[in-house]
């Protein structure tokens, strides 16, 4: 079930937020994490079968979510990689008392041919929500 335009979601805020985290690696993947996460389990909630399960239930990971898009063929296998390279950099970033990026950490992402990590997720976010945009429209404000 879509949401209202009443409740709709309003992206405004979270992108702002993503503008003033753009030298703070730590904050920048935290938020971008959020919302990928946001918009994986509204995918998950459109496009998936068994999506009260999957989305309200501890047993499927965000991890485990990004699989089963990507078998479903909804997100291909570079947006896949990307996403997934993130949600590593983010489990890194949660676990480390001081976190600090390094190459290594995002010489794998493939949508951006930038060694900015804010650049390479601008670019992530940006490609999953055009590949998807009439599904999110539904969910959020612009």
């Amino acid at each position: 079930m879509s949401k209202t335009a009443k409740e709709k979601l309003d992206l405004i805020p979270l992108f702002h937020k993503l503008g003033e985290a753009e030298d703070d690696d730590f904050k920048l993947i935290i938020l971008v994490n959020t919302i990928l996460e946001l918009l994986v389990n509204i995918l998950i909630k459109e496009r998936v079968k068994n999506k009260s399960r999957i989305v309200n239930g501890n047993e499927y990971t965000h991890s485990i979510k990004l699989v089963i898009l990507n078998e479903k063929n909804i997100i291909d296998d570079i947006l896949f990689r990307d996403i997934d390279a993130l949600r590593k950099i983010r489990n890194k970033a949660a676990h480390e008392p001081v976190f600090k990026l390094n190459n290594d950490d995002i010489k794998d992402l493939q949508l951006s041919n930038n060694d900015r990590l804010y650049d390479s997720c601008i670019t992530i976010i940006g490609t999953l929500w055009n590949q998807n945009k009439n599904t999110f429209m539904k969910y959020f404000n612009l």
